[in-house]
């Protein structure tokens, strides 16, 4: 009887260790997938921080074309002004119209 005994509790001690390893494979199994998504999303998220960087230098230097563009059209409003004060000669008026014309603003 006590044989009994130790053979059904060696037989559940078995399947209870076949259970545990199971779910031990499972759970690694998991843990290989969790990595691997972690790896993409970081993956993912290093190229937005790099198109982010470009955006943002892209949008530095629009910017300073904008600036640019709006100093130089306030200059040449500023001469506009001053040869419509000074009632320009026909060589200072074909002088202006020949600058190259500023960039518009963005």
């Amino acid at each position: 009887r006590v044989l009994e005994k130790l053979d059904t509790q060696r037989a559940e001690e078995s399947r209870t260790n076949s259970a545990l390893q199971e779910v031990a494979e499972a759970l690694n199994s998991q843990v290989l997938r969790l990595e691997a998504e972690l790896k993409e999303s970081s993956q993912a998220v290093e190229g937005l921080r790099a198109e982010e960087l470009a955006l943002t230098q892209h949008l530095g230097e629009s910017e300073g074309l904008r600036i640019q563009g709006a100093e130089e059209l306030e200059t040449l409003r500023a001469e506009v002004e001053e040869l419509k004060a000074r009632g320009p000669s026909t060589s200072e008026a074909e002088g202006l119209s020949n600058r190259p014309q500023p960039l518009s603003p963005l």
